[in-house]
């Protein structure tokens, strides 16, 4: 409404003042300026139209709009405190379940690679299956239990998602082939970038080593996870590219920038906080989401993870566990 009355006072204004050019290079100027403001007017509705359809739930152009050429260019020039204004109209038609991983228009290309190779499962899994864990706890607050991924890249060290251990309490770790669980107490959660350490006793198991290199575009990866809270799964992967990615924090506040494999896979419920590998079974990443209309997953490149490494290198018993914030996440 105030945008409406704004261009209602101002074409008044504007027309009293034409009213009284005489001068032709001024009328020029004039008019010159008129028009580059009404393609400006029209690019800003556009950026914002096209920003609800992308944020729409099963809307069949979303990915139309998203690829858009003119949209991404647009999109490059639109300051981040314009996104985080217009954050408030995207929790009101946002997806459900997901919270929104990218934003901005071009970065969705996940699908537009060749189909992974379904024998890369099979070389990983006596590599996978003896880091990856599955974790569980109650959220009181939400009154509901959780599951999700994680791995240990460290002698009793675990690495997961933010948002899966949010408001947990009584939080269990458990390796693949193991009856008992073990107790867990979060040592590092960083709602941001969506990631948290966890530390238990030492299990005696392998850890996870990480990849000396970056993942290639059309590079064959593999999810190891726990989707549905059932048995451990390696879905086959193919890396599509890396993005400087704009996104939201597990809370839904804007403005957050990471750097994402966007890779073909389908990730489920239950696979954040899980392990992106190559196929030595090595760690790329750590997943933290999907695009819910197509098989794109997204996985924290390693570099996004070494603050949280870090802390766990120099963390002791005697600093205790860290608050892990509200159960009550965006959707």
């Amino acid at each position: 409404a105030s945008a409406i009355l704004g261009q209602i006072l101002l074409s008044f204004v504007g027309r009293r003042l034409r009213d009284h050019l005489t001068w032709r290079p001024v009328k020029f100027v004039d008019s010159f300026a008129g028009s580059a403001l009404n393609v400006l007017a029209f690019a800003l509705v556009g950026w914002v139209i096209a920003s609800v359809l992308v944020f729409l739930p099963g809307n069949s152009i979303a990915g139309q709009v998203s690829q858009s050429q003119v949209l991404e260019t647009l999109d490059g020039f639109v300051p981040n405190r314009a996104r985080i204004i217009f954050a408030n109209v995207s929790i009101l038609v946002g997806q459900t379940g997901i919270p929104r991983i990218v934003s901005g228009f071009g970065q969705d290309q996940g699908a537009n690679v060749a189909k992974p190779d379904p024998g890369i499962a099979t070389d990983v899994l006596p590599v996978v299956e003896t880091f990856t864990v599955r974790l569980t706890g109650d959220a009181q607050e939400c009154k509901q239990s959780v599951s999700g991924s994680g791995f240990y890249f460290a002698t009793g060290r675990v690495l997961t998602n933010a948002h899966v251990v949010a408001g947990v309490q009584d939080l269990r770790v458990r390796l693949v082939g193991v009856d008992s669980s073990l107790s867990g107490q979060v040592i590092y959660f960083d709602p941001e970038k969506d990631v948290a350490v966890i530390a238990t006793d030492d299990p005696g198991t392998r850890t996870a080593l990480f990849a000396k290199r970056t993942g290639d575009a059309g590079e064959n990866a593999a999810v190891a996870g726990f989707p549905g809270g059932g048995d451990l799964s390696i879905t086959p992967a193919r890396i599509s590219s890396i993005l400087g990615a704009r996104g939201e924090n597990i809370y839904g506040g804007s403005g957050v920038e990471r750097e994402v494999y966007s890779f073909r896979s389908k990730v489920m419920p239950g696979n954040s906080g899980g392990p992106l590998v190559n196929s030595n079974g090595r760690v790329l990443g750590l997943v933290f989401g999907s695009n819910t209309d197509s098989d794109v997953g997204y996985a924290l490149i390693n570099t996004e993870l070494q603050d949280a490494i870090g802390f766990a290198s120099v963390w002791t018993p005697r600093n205790g566990a860290v608050d892990t914030g509200s159960c009550q996440l965006r959707e």
